[in-house]
């Protein structure tokens, strides 16, 4: 009768681990059963195109010990092993809502500025102008813009506006629905007075109705430094909370 050559001590044959994946079918390691599934994690992990720490090895229901070894926990490579692979789920894209809030851009010319804005006028002259600012009050008081506007434009034309002039002329235009010339008159009143808290807020709404977000951000958070509003604070915290969903949409 033929003899079985004697075992060499401390080595223990390799076997063949049939391993069920998800994706690419059963695949088969030969490795010693004194192995970890860490170590067959590792062996496995480019099989299947998944980091090791990802990997979770199960022989039936009873998950894998990655601090002991294969055989010790019952492995004999006689049953296919199941291999799951734990994939982070993509978050949910991140969609801009439209900006409800939006004006459309006029047409029609804004309207006049003096090509000097400084100057000193007589006292007949300053009549005048209160005078017109008086009728551009009644006419806010009767809800009628267009009239409005024209007559603090007769009082801008008279000369030398103040940027309070300029300021509320900007103001009853973004109300009758013009923010280009809102801007205009704003930004003359700016030049004027780098400080004024109502062009900058008047500017920064027109921006905002614009679509213009940063310019209206900039506008308004100077504005509210100096001065807080609750309706500008709300805008403020929108145009901001705007800017960064698109960035992050624009990251996606």
């Amino acid at each position: 009768f033929l003899e079985t050559p004697p075992s060499t001590p401390g080595v223990m044959a390799s076997k063949d681990i049939k391993i069920e994946t998800p994706e690419n079918g059963v695949v088969t390691v030969n490795i010693e059963l004194t192995a970890t599934p860490s170590m067959l994690k590792q062996r496995v992990r480019m099989m299947v195109k998944a980091h090791e720490r990802d990997i979770e090895l199960f022989e039936g229901d009873k998950k894998l010990d990655d601090g002991s070894t294969l055989g010790s926990q019952g492995v004999t490579g006689d049953v296919p092993l199941k291999l799951t692979i734990r994939r982070e789920e993509k978050a949910a894209p991140i969609e801009v809502e439209a900006d409800e809030g939006l004006m459309q851009p006029e047409s029609e010319e804004p309207p006049a500025l003096p090509e000097d804005l400084e100057g000193d006028l007589s006292d007949d002259q300053q009549d005048a102008q209160n005078k017109a600012k008086e009728q551009a009050q009644d006419a806010l008081e009767d809800g009628d813009l267009g009239k409005a506007v024209a007559s603090l434009t007769e009082a801008v034309m008279i000369g030398a506006p103040s940027a309070m002039l300029l300021a509320k002329r900007a103001e009853v235009l973004l109300k009758a629905r013009r923010p280009l010339a809102a801007v205009r008159d704003a930004d003359a009143a700016i030049a004027k007075n780098p400080d004024s808290v109502k062009a900058l807020r008047i500017r920064g709404k027109a921006h905002r109705v614009l679509g213009n977000y940063e310019q209206a951000r900039t506008d308004l958070a100077r504005a509210q430094a100096t001065d807080y509003d609750d309706a500008a604070d709300e805008m403020l915290k929108y145009v901001t909370d705007r800017m960064k969903k698109m960035k992050e949409a624009a990251a996606q």
